[in-house]
């Protein structure tokens, strides 16, 4: 390009090379001043304001508001003239203009300014005006002498009310009548049950009057003793609980110390010969006479209220074994069966050991595994007076997986006393298939009815598993009796020689 330096890039292959070649010359020197500069009134910096776009923009410094405002002050004058001026408001009436437009509150009209007045009035008579004697009707035919008075047939004026008022305030106006206080002082009593006159009373007028006094005398249900009556055959004679006192043996129909002798075993022991008959509820206690270390020992096999329970005259287990080995509730050698769970169910049956029995192990044989399925072994007392379950004295500590098969236990710590009955048994929380104890291995609890051929065998309840088997079992015999039960086995901590 005339008059400027051109510059031709070439691209050489290679690693960033480039070849710059000048052509034309180098320029002409730069003017070095701001004042050697051409076009320096071109307006070519648009982001900058001249003064055109300034003044357009802003205001100038030296402006006014008058077309916009009014002066200060201004306002203020036009308030104060409108306030003072006589009658700011035309459009208004002023009092003076009222006054002369309408007529006062309080204003008269002559009678010439109501239609029809003077008419109206014509017709009436003078407010001052008379009668002749003929005008007047009614009149009476005669009349008393124009000059006369009633002093022989009245009493002045105000005489009658005087002679009351003396009257009324006389101490004793009527002295041929007696006074409250004169009567009261010849006769205390002035009336009888509120009356006066010939009174005439009833029971019902006399207060706090008993039943008694209404009654005739005689010696019949619904009559009075009369004063001299006698308790001659009703009563012993004076003196005779005083000689029943001092009586040896005043109560034959009770056992003193020989006549219970005579008729019952003593706590101390002895003997009865010939047949013993028994009715009734009977406590029994037993006595255990067994070797220990070579010597004789008899001991209590079950002390208190709660005695050796059996079924059938039966023990669970009589047989302890040793250290090991595991039982279960069955009485007999039936082989086992196997029962299904259900969602919450709690199985029970009763078991019973002659001798204090620590277990370490409690467990179930699983045989159908459920997946998810949990359980746990629980056991209740019983009930000391009727034998149903009561309080839960066992229940594991943790839940025993039943999703595969083999046998579940609880590793635990726990002694059946010896004679005490308890009520062992299982908690489902699904379905798994347990070894169970067939009903004929099982001791008997009865009867459904008189001519039934099965018998209960167990107690049964559901319980959510969530919630834990109640701490109390709530026994009710119309729902909770069934048949069979899961085999619920244990296994013996200590061997039979340290067995109390």
């Amino acid at each position: 390009m005339a008059g400027q330096t051109d510059v031709i890039v070439t691209p050489v292959p290679g690693p960033a090379t480039l070849i710059v070649e000048l052509t034309g010359g180098l320029p002409a020197a730069a003017p070095t001043d701001h004042g050697a500069l051409t076009g320096l009134t071109d307006d070519d910096h648009l982001q900058y304001h001249t003064d055109a776009r300034g003044d357009a923009r802003y205001s100038l410094q030296g402006h006014t508001h008058d077309v916009s405002y009014d002066p200060l002050g201004a306002a203020a004058a036009l308030v104060n003239s409108h306030a003072v001026a006589s009658d700011p408001h035309p459009q208004y009436q002023t009092q003076a203009e009222n006054d002369s437009r309408y007529a006062g509150t309080l204003h008269s009209h002559a009678v010439g300014d109501v239609t029809g007045l003077q008419t109206t009035l014509d017709g009436k008579a003078a407010t001052s005006h008379s009668h002749g004697w003929a005008e007047i009707t009614g009149k009476p035919a005669t009349f008393p002498p124009a000059d006369h008075q009633h002093d022989a047939s009245y009493d002045p004026l105000g005489a009658a009310t005087a002679a009351v008022a003396t009257h009324a305030a006389a101490a004793d106006p009527h002295p041929g009548y007696t006074t409250p206080i004169e009567a009261a002082a010849a006769a205390p009593v002035q009336s009888v049950a509120g009356r006066v006159g010939a009174v005439t009373l009833t029971a019902g007028d006399i207060s706090g009057l008993g039943s008694a006094a209404t009654r005739n005398i005689g010696t019949t249900a619904g009559t009075v003793a009369a004063g001299d009556h006698g308790h001659a055959g009703a009563y012993e004679p004076l003196g005779t609980v005083a000689a029943h006192a001092v009586a040896t043996d005043p109560h034959t129909q009770y056992h003193d110390d020989p006549r219970g002798d005579a008729r019952y075993l003593k706590l101390t022991g002895g003997s009865l010969s010939g047949p013993l008959s028994v009715s009734g509820d009977i406590e029994i206690g037993y006595l255990a006479n067994y070797k220990k270390n070579g010597s004789d020992v008899i001991a209590p096999l079950q002390t208190g209220i709660q005695q050796l329970q059996t079924v059938a005259g039966r023990l669970v287990s009589p047989i302890i074994r040793d250290l090991g080995a595991y039982i279960d509730q069955s009485l007999t050698g039936s082989a086992h069966t196997t029962l299904a769970g259900v969602a919450g169910r709690i199985d029970l049956t009763p078991v019973c050991f002659p001798k204090n029995t620590p277990v370490d192990r409690l467990g179930v044989n699983v045989v159908g595994a459920a997946s998810g399925a949990l359980g746990r072994v629980v056991i209740y007392s019983s009930d000391v007076l009727n034998g149903t379950p009561t309080n839960r004295v066992f229940y594991g500590a943790a839940d025993l997986l039943l999703g595969t098969a083999g046998v579940k236990e609880h590793t635990a710590s726990f002694t059946f006393t010896a004679g005490v009955q308890y009520w062992v048994g299982f908690h489902h929380s699904s379905i798994a298939n347990l070894s169970a104890i067939p009903a004929v291995a099982l001791p008997s609890l009865g009867l459904s009815a008189s001519n039934a051929t099965n018998v209960y065998t167990a107690i049964r309840q559901t319980v959510a598993y969530a919630s834990g088997a109640p701490m109390t079992f709530g026994f009710d015999a119309a729902t909770h009796l069934t048949a069979n039960v899961p085999a619920t086995s244990v296994r013996l901590r200590i061997g039979p020689t340290a067995m109390g």
